[in-house]
C-alpha cells in the first residue's frame, strides 16, 4: 500500500514538472524552419501606415515563439506594434506586428530574421503628388516649358497634362528619350499646378497611377476675349457669317455657340484667317468661340468669348419644301470636313413630306441629319433621283434623325416626312456633311 502511493507522488511530481516546462513537444520541434508574412507584400500611399503579421514557423508549419531581427530600405519607418493582441499579457506566440509607414514613394523593402532565416518583404508605396520641376514658372506665350519627373516616376505614351482655368489645354511636344522630361506648351490664362495624368512608376510597372497633381504652379499672360470681326451681325435666315479676328487662326475644330446653341460652321479659310457659320434663326448674343488659336501658338486651341453681339434674324425661313419633287430646293454641298445647314418652314397641313435636292459631284460619304422644333416624329429618307431606291436608316423614332449615306456621283432627294402627322408650323435643319476622304 505504501509502495502505490509512494509511486503515485513520483507520478504527480513528474507530470508537475513538464506542466512548468513549456510545451513539452519544444524539443521535439527544432528551431524556425521559416518566417511568413501577411501580407506578403504592401502597397501604401505616401505619408499612411500600414501593418505587416510576421510569425515564425517550424518544418511543420506550427508557430513557435522567436525573437526577430529587422532591417529595412530606404522610405520607410517600421515600428514594432507593442499592443498586438495580448493574450494573458503577452502576444501570440511566434507573431509580432510591424507598423510600416511610407515617408515617401518608394520601392523599398523590410527584411525580418531569427538566426539564419529572412524573410524580405517588398514594399511600394505609391506617390500622392508630383514633386516635379517646371522649367519656367512664368512663361511669355508660346514658350515650350519642361517639367521634370522626381525618382521613381517616368513618362508614357498615354501621359496627359491639363491646368485647370487656363484658356485652353496646354500641348505635349515631346518626352524625353529616358520619360523622364515632358515638354509642352501651355495656354493663356494658366494660374494653377497641373493634374498630369497616365503616369508610370519604375519601381511598379503596370501599376496604375492615380491623376497627381504639382507641388508647383505656372503662370501665364491671360487672354480674356478675342477680337473677332463679323461680316455682319443681323445675318438673315440660312446667311453665312465670316469671323476673323487679327493676330488668330481658325482651326478645324472651330465651334460658334450662343448660349445653348450653337451656330453651324460651313466654311474655314484655306489659310485658317476666318471662318463662316450660319446661327439658327433667333440666335442672338456675344458668341463664345473655341477651337481658335493664336497665329503664333497654332498647336493651343482655345475657347474665348468675342467682343460683339450678334443677332439673326428669326423671320420664318421659306425655302420652299413641297411634297413635289419638281419644285425641291437644292441643299448646299459644302467641302469635306465642314457642314452646310438649310434652316426651312416646309408646308406641312397634317401630314405630308418636304423634298430637297442634293447633286454630288463625286463618291463620297456623307452624314445628313434633320432636326425640328414641333412634331411627335419625323423622319429622313433619302432616295436616288428616279426614286428606285431610297434609304431608310434614318426613319426611325430619333430626334434629331441622322444617317451615314454612301452615295455614288448624281442627284438624290433628301425627304423629310410628317410620320406623326402632328408637324405643321415646324422648322427644319437639315445638316450635309461630307466625310473626309481615308
Amino acid at each position: 500500500m505504501k509502495r502505490w502511493l509512494r509511486g503515485s507522488v513520483v507520478l504527480a511530481t513528474a507530470v508537475g514538472m513538464w506542466s512548468c516546462s513549456g510545451d513539452p513537444t519544444d524539443s521535439f520541434r527544432g528551431g524556425t524552419d521559416r518566417i511568413v508574412a501577411t501580407p506578403a507584400s504592401l502597397f501604401l500611399p505616401e505619408g499612411t501606415t500600414k501593418a505587416v503579421i510576421v510569425q515564425a514557423q517550424d518544418d511543420q508549419g506550427n508557430p513557435i515563439a522567436a525573437t526577430f531581427d529587422t532591417a529595412m530600405g530606404p522610405g520607410i519607418t517600421v515600428v514594432e506594434d507593442v499592443t498586438f493582441l495580448p493574450t494573458n499579457g503577452a502576444p501570440i506566440q511566434g507573431q509580432t506586428r510591424y507598423l510600416i509607414t511610407a515617408t515617401t514613394f518608394v520601392g523599398t523593402t523590410f527584411t525580418v530574421s531569427v538566426g539564419d532565416k529572412s524573410l524580405v518583404i517588398p514594399v511600394r508605396s505609391l506617390p500622392t503628388t508630383m514633386a516635379g520641376t517646371f522649367s519656367n514658372a512664368a512663361p511669355a506665350l508660346g514658350d515650350t516649358v519642361t517639367l521634370t519627373a522626381p525618382a521613381g516616376i517616368t513618362f508614357g505614351a498615354e501621359t496627359g497634362i491639363t491646368f485647370p482655368g487656363a484658356a485652353g489645354e496646354p500641348v505635349i511636344t515631346g518626352i524625353s528619350a529616358d520619360s523622364t522630361v515632358l515638354s509642352f506648351l501651355p495656354a493663356p490664362g494658366t494660374d494653377t499646378a497641373a493634374a498630369v495624368s497616365g503616369l508610370q512608376l519604375t519601381y511598379a510597372p503596370g501599376v496604375p497611377v492615380d491623376t497627381l497633381v504639382t507641388t508647383t504652379k505656372i503662370t501665364t499672360p491671360s487672354i480674356t476675349e478675342i477680337p473677332a470681326v463679323f461680316s455682319t451681325t443681323t445675318p438673315a435666315v440660312n446667311q453665312a457669317v465670316t469671323v476673323s479676328a487679327p493676330g488668330y487662326v481658325f482651326l478645324p475644330s472651330t465651334v460658334v455657340v450662343f448660349g445653348l446653341d450653337t451656330a453651324t460652321i460651313v466654311a474655314i479659310a484655306a489659310d485658317s484667317s476666318s471662318a463662316d457659320f450660319v446661327a439658327s434663326p433667333g440666335a442672338t448674343g456675344i458668341p463664345t468661340l473655341s477651337g481658335v488659336a493664336l497665329s503664333f501658338l497654332p498647336a493651343v486651341p482655345l475657347t474665348l468669348p468675342a467682343t460683339t453681339s450678334i443677332t439673326a434674324s428669326s423671320t420664318a425661313p421659306s425655302a420652299g419644301g413641297t411634297d413635289d419633287p419638281g419644285t425641291a430646293p437644292s441643299l448646299t454641298l459644302p467641302d469635306a470636313g465642314v457642314s452646310s445647314v438649310l434652316f426651312d418652314k416646309p408646308v406641312f397641313d397634317g401630314a405630308g413630306d418636304a423634298y430637297y435636292k442634293l447633286v454630288v459631284p463625286a463618291d463620297g460619304v456623307f452624314t445628313i441629319s434633320l432636326n425640328w422644333d414641333i412634331g411627335s416624329d419625323l423622319d429622313l429618307i433619302v432616295c436616288d433621283d428616279a426614286f428606285a431606291a431610297c434609304d431608310g436608316q434614318a426613319a426611325v423614332s430619333n430626334h434629331p434623325e441622322s444617317g451615314e449615306y454612301t452615295l455614288t456621283a448624281g442627284t438624290y432627294f433628301v425627304i423629310g416626312e410628317d410620320f406623326g402627322g402632328d408637324a405643321a408650323g415646324t422648322t427644319f435643319k437639315i445638316t450635309v456633311h461630307p466625310e473626309p476622304a481615308e
